[in-house]
């Protein structure tokens, strides 16, 4: 990377934004497992991910489903701050 201190920035505020989203969808029950990247992998107690996947689609949003066992019910998120409003609309009881 030839601008050292943009890289530097941005990652900062990759992981920033990783983190409060981190604490934000595990306020509203999802599981959210460790991630150092800008992406994050979660899943949801009682909505299933494909419906999640859907709802988001929906809404323009676009996150990772994958149909395989043992994941099936997680989504690969990357990192940003409408996919936190569109899920409170979607998992609100």
């Amino acid at each position: 990377v030839a601008d050292k201190e943009f890289f530097d920035v941005r990652c900062a505020k990759v992981m920033a934004t990783r983190e409060r989203t981190t604490e934000e969808l595990r306020k509203q029950g999802f599981t959210v497992y460790p991630s150092k990247t800008n992406f994050i992998f979660v899943s949801h107690p009682v909505v299933p991910a494909k419906e999640l996947f859907a709802g988001l689609r929906e809404k323009g949003i676009l996150v990772r489903y994958f149909a395989q066992p043992r994941i099936d019910n997680c989504l690969r998120v990357s990192i940003g701050t409408a996919f936190l409003t569109a899920m409170r609309e979607l998992t609100a009881e």
